[in-house]
C-alpha cells in the first residue's frame, strides 16, 4: 500500500476517546487503536483492573485517571473531547448527558464529533435504564437455547455460554460505524452520533438461527424432518440429563460429512464438508475410498439435486442408508491413525478438518502463532496473549503498539497527533447521505462471512453486484437458503469467470468497482483472474478484501487451507468449552464465528476507503476465521487463569449472574454482588422470602422462588435500575413476535426498540423470511434504509449487460446466464 499518509494505520492521526467499562466500549477503542488511531480510555480514579483482558483492551492506548463527577473531572474531559475527533462510551443511555458529556453537548464546541454509543438497550428501548449485562442481552436474542445446534430446532432448555457474544458483536459494530463516519466525513465533512445498542448487536449474531421461510422444504431443516413437526416439538422444560441424552442421540444422527470421529489417540478429529462438491470428493480421495461409493448405494449426482433423489452424495437430505455406511466407514478408517495425522493429511488435501483442541491448546499452536492469530505480549514479568489485529492492510506494519503501563496516568499530558485527521475534508454538506453512497462493490464471494461483509456496506449505501457461478459447485442450502439473509440489498449475475469469453466483461467490472470482495483462498483467486496484481494493474485504486479461514496478519501458517466456522471452533478449543473435552459441542452454525467475521470484512474494506480517501492505492485488506475465533474468546486466552462455567450444565458464572427456571420457562438474573444488600430488601418483598446474608448462598432459595412464578411477572416484579432480568427467549418467540410489511427501503429510524424481527416478503414465490431488523447501526442524521429482498441467481444478468453494453444483448454471451435449474421451486425440495 502507497502513500504516506497512512503511515501507522489507515486511521493514523484520529484521536479518539474512550468512556469505556468492559467490555464493548474498550474492545470497540481497540478495533480503532489496532488500525493507528490515537485511543485515550478514561478511566475512573483508583479503578482496579478486575480482568486480566484488560490489559489487551488497553493496547495501543494512553490510559488516564478523570473523576467524572468532580467539576475538574468533567472540564478536563469535556476539553479532551472537544480537541478529539471520535468519543466512544458504553453507558446506560443519559448517563454521558447527566455528565454534560452527551453527544448535543459535545458537538456545541464540536460540531463534526463523531460520537458512537454502546447501550444495553437502545435509548428508544423501554429497558433502557437497566443494567445490560451480557447475559440479560443473550436472554432477549435466543443465545441460550439456539446457540445450541439442536435447541434451535427442538427448543431444548438453555444452556449458558461465557462467549461474550453480545459485546463482541456491538464493539465491532461500533468500529464499523465509526470507521464508516470518518470516511463519510472526508468526503462531505460532517460528524454524526451513532447508537451500537448491545441486543441489536446480538440479534446480528443469531440471525442465521433465526433465518426460516415460512412452510420451508425439510431439506433444509436438521434434522431433515418437517418443518410443520419441528414446530411443534418442545423439550424445554426436560431435564438437565435427559436433555443431554437427546442431544447426544441427535449428534449420531449428523451426516458423515458434518461431526467429529474418534481416532487411534483417542483424540476426536471434526469434518465438515457438507453440500461442496470438492471438499467431498477431497475427502473421500484422501480417505481412499473414492471408488466405494456404489457398493454403499451412492453416487455423484448434480449439486442442486434436481429432481430430489435419495442417493446423491452431493446433496444432503437426511441420514439416508447409504449416508449411514459412508459415516461407519469413516469411523474405522479414522481409527486407523492419531488426530493430528489425520489432521496433517487431510488438511494437505485441502479437506476442512480440525482437532478437536482446548483454547489453551490453540492458543500455543504453531501455524496460528506464525500467522499473528493469536500473539505475544511481554507484561511486566510474564508474558500475556492477546488477539493479534482482526483486519490487516496489505504489508504495512501495525505491530509496534504496546500495552500501557498498569498505572493510568494521573493527568492528560496532550495528543501527539497534529490534529489534522480532517483538514483535507470539505465544509460539511447541507444534507447527508450514506457514508458509502456512490460506491460499487463486486462481491466474488459465497456461504456466509464474505456475503455478509458485502450486505453490510449495502446497508451503509454502497451499491453490491454479486457473481454465481455458471456450473454451483456448492448446493442449495450454502447458496439459495443461506443466501436468502446474506445477500439482501444486492444485484445478482451468473458469470463463469474461468470462461475467456467473459474476460472484457469481467475487466469492466474490475474497472468500475471501488472494492472486490472474496472467500476465496490465495490460488482460488488467482485462478479466477482476481489476484491483487491482475485487479491493481486494471485499477489501481479497487480495494480488495479478502476473507480467509486461516490467515494472519504475518502471512504465515495455514493461509492456504480452506474451513467452515465449526472447523475453526474445534481447533480453537470453542466446541470443547461449550461441550467439554469428552463431547465437543457446536456452539451456533454461524452465528460464533462467520458472521462476526463477515462483520470484520466490512470493517476491513472501509478502513481500505479510509487508506484509499488519504491517497493509499493497491490496497489488499484481509480478516479469516481464525482471527474471529480469537476475538470472541478474549477473556479467555490470555494464559493467565480465569474463572469459567462451561460445558452443557452450565448455568452462569455464580448465584446472581445465572439462569432459572420459572414456572414457564426460564429467566436470566444478573445482580452485581456489591449490590446484594442494597437489592436483597426488594427481593424479599417481591417474593415473599427471606434471602441469606451472603449472596454466595442464595442460588438454592431464588431458584424455588422463582420456579413458582411465570417469567413475565418475574420480570415485573424485579426489574429495576440495578437488577437486570429477562425472560430467556428462543427463535420460536422471536419468530412470533416478528412485524410483518414490506420493509424494503423503509429508514431505520433512531426511535426504535431493541432485538425486533422482521417478517420480510421475498417475491418470486419464495415466500416470507424471518429476520433481525438491521438496527445495530443507527445513525443520528445520515440515512440508513433496509434493504431489498436477495435476488435469485442470475436475476441482474441481462440489466448489468445492458448497463455495460448501452443495450440489452439478444442472447446471452457465453459463460453467462440469468438463472440455475430451479425448477423444483425457488428453494430446490
Amino acid at each position: 500500500m502507497s502513500g504516506a499518509t497512512t503511515s501507522g494505520g489507515p486511521l493514523a492521526g484520529l484521536r479518539v476517546v474512550e468512556f469505556g467499562h468492559w467490555l464493548a466500549g474498550p474492545m470497540a477503542g481497540l478495533l480503532l487503536a489496532d488500525q493507528g488511531a490515537e485511543v485515550v480510555s478514561v478511566r475512573r480514579p483508583g479503578a482496579a483492573e478486575r480482568h486480566p483482558a484488560e490489559r489487551i483492551l488497553h493496547r495501543g492506548k494512553r490510559c488516564i485517571e478523570l473523576d467524572l463527577k468532580s467539576e475538574v473531572g468533567r472540564s478536563e474531559a469535556l476539553a479532551l473531547v472537544n480537541a478529539a475527533d471520535v468519543v466512544i462510551e458504553n453507558f446506560r443511555p443519559g448517563v454521558m448527558a447527566r455528565l454534560g458529556l452527551g453527544y448535543d453537548q459535545v458537538r456545541q464546541d464540536n460540531p463534526q464529533i463523531i460520537y458512537a454509543s454502546l447501550p444495553g438497550f437502545s435509548e428508544s428501548d423501554a429497558r433502557a435504564s437497566m443494567p445490560g449485562w451480557e447475559g440479560v442481552i443473550a436472554a432477549n436474542a435466543a443465545l441460550f437455547t439456539d446457540i445450541s445446534f439442536w435447541g434451535a430446532a427442538f427448543s431444548l432448555p438453555p444452556v449458558f455460554t461465557a462467549l461474550p457474544l453480545a459485546s463482541a458483536y456491538s464493539a465491532l459494530h461500533a468500529a464499523i460505524g465509526v470507521t464508516a463516519a470518518v470516511f463519510g466525513r472526508l468526503r462531505d465533512g460532517r460528524g454524526d452520533r451513532i447508537e451500537a445498542p448491545l441486543l441489536d448487536g446480538a440479534m446480528s449474531a443469531s440471525a442465521g438461527p433465526l433465518m426460516r421461510t415460512k412452510g420451508q422444504p425439510k431439506r433444509y431443516n436438521e434434522p431433515g424432518i418437517p418443518t410443520v413437526i419441528i414446530d411443534h416439538l418442545n423439550l424445554r422444560r426436560l431435564p438437565g440429563v435427559l436433555a443431554s441424552g437427546v442431544e447426544r442421540f441427535l449428534d449420531g444422527q449428523m451426516p458423515p460429512f458434518f461431526r467429529s470421529y474418534a481416532c487411534a489417540d483417542g483424540r476426536d478429529l471434526f469434518i465438515l464438508v457438507i453440500d461442496n462438491i470438492g471438499h467431498i470428493d477431497r475427502l473421500l480421495s484422501a480417505m481412499g475410498i473414492a471408488d466405494e461409493l456404489e457398493s454403499m448405494g451412492l453416487r455423484r449426482g448434480n449439486i442442486l439435486d434436481v429432481p430430489p433423489t435419495d442417493d446423491n452424495v452431493y446433496a444432503y437430505r437426511s441420514n439416508t442408508s447409504g449416508m449411514k455406511q459412508l459415516a461407519k466407514r469413516l469411523e474405522a478408517l479414522f481409527l486407523t491413525r492419531s488426530a493430528l495425522e489425520w489432521e496433517d493429511h487431510l488438511g494437505r488435501h485441502g479437506v476442512p478438518a480440525a482437532v478437536q483442541r482446548t483454547t489453551a491448546e490453540w492458543t500455543g499452536f504453531g501455524p496460528i502463532r506464525e500467522a499473528g492469530i493469536v500473539v505475544a505480549h511481554d507484561d511486566d514479568e510474564a508474558t500475556i496473549l492477546a488477539p493479534g489485529h482482526l483486519v490487516d492492510i496489505s504489508a504495512s506494519d501495525h505491530g509496534s503498539m504496546p500495552l500501557p503501563q498498569k498505572a493510568a496516568a494521573p493527568v492528560f499530558t496532550g495528543w501527539t497527533s497534529d490534529g489534522r485527521f480532517f483538514a483535507n475534508a470539505p465544509e460539511p454538506a447541507e444534507s447527508a447521505t450514506p457514508p458509502l453512497s456512490g460506491l460499487r462493490i463486486l462481491d466474488l464471494a459465497n456461504v456466509i462471512a464474505g456475503p455478509v461483509a458485502s450486505r453490510t456496506l449495502a446497508e451503509l449505501g454502497a451499491e453490491v453486484l454479486h457473481i454465481d457461478p455458471i456450473n454451483p459447485k456448492m448446493g442449495p442450502r450454502m447458496l439459495l437458503f443461506i443466501g436468502q439473509e446474506v445477500n439482501q440489498g444486492k444485484d445478482a449475475a451468473i458469470i463463469d469467470l474461468k470462461n475467456e469469453a467473459t474476460k472484457p466483461i469481467v475487466d469492466r467490472l474490475i474497472e468500475r468497482s471501488d472494492a472486490v470482495i472474496y472467500n476465496k483462498l490465495p490460488h482460488q483467486a488467482a485462478g479466477l483472474g482476481f489476484d491483487p496484481d491482475r485487479v491493481h494493474a486494471a485499477k489501481p485504486d479497487c480495494v480488495i478484501t479478502a476473507v480467509t479461514a486461516y490467515g494472519g496478519s504475518l502471512g504465515k501458517g495455514w493461509g492456504d487451507r480452506p474451513a467452515y466456522d465449526p472447523v475453526v471452533q474445534a481447533m480453537s478449543g470453542i466446541m470443547v468449552r461449550y461441550g467439554g473435552l469428552s463431547s465437543p459441542e457446536v456452539h451456533g452454525v454461524a452465528a460464533t464465528i462467520d458472521y462476526f467475521t463477515g462483520f470484520a470484512g466490512t470493517l476491513s474494506a472501509l478502513c481500505g476507503f479510509v487508506a484509499r480517501e488519504r491517497g493509499a492505492r493497491n490496497i489488499v485488506t484481509r480478516t479469516s476465521l481464525a482471527r474471529t475465533a480469537a476475538w470472541i474468546q478474549l477473556p479467555f486466552i490470555t494464559g493467565r487463569p480465569v474463572a469459567e462455567p462451561s460445558g452443557q450444565n452450565a448455568r452462569g458464572w455464580d448465584a446472581l449472574n445465572s439462569l432459572y427456571r420459572s414456572s414457564d420457562g426460564w429467566i436470566y438474573l444478573a445482580l452485581e454482588p456489591d449490590l446484594y444488600l442494597q437489592a436483597r430488601p426488594s427481593i424479599e418483598a417481591a417474593m415473599a422470602i427471606s434471602l441469606p446474608d451472603r449472596w454466595q448462598d442464595a442460588s438454592e432459595t431464588l431458584a424455588k422462588a422463582f420456579e413458582k412464578r411465570k417469567a413475565a411477572e418475574l420480570v415485573r416484579a424485579l426489574q429495576s435500575p440495578i437488577l437486570a432480568i429477562a425472560e430467556v427467549l428462543d427463535v420460536r418467540a422471536l419468530r412470533e413476535k416478528a412485524e410483518p410489511g414490506a420493509w424494503a427501503d423503509t429508514l431505520v429510524t433512531t426511535d426504535l426498540p431493541s432485538g425486533r424481527t422482521l417478517l420480510v416478503p421475498q417475491g418470486e414465490d419464495r415466500g416470507e423470511l424471518y429476520v433481525p431488523d438491521s438496527t445495530w447501526l443507527r445513525w443520528g442524521s445520515r440515512p440508513r434504509r433496509r434493504l431489498h429482498a436477495s435476488h435469485l441467481p442470475g436475476a441482474d444478468t441481462v440489466a448489468l449487460l445492458e448497463a455495460l453494453m448501452g443495450a440489452a444483448p439478444a442472447t446471452l454471451p457465453s459463460g453467462m446466464s440469468s438463472s440455475w435449474d430451479l425448477s423444483t421451486g425457488p428453494l430446490p425440495t
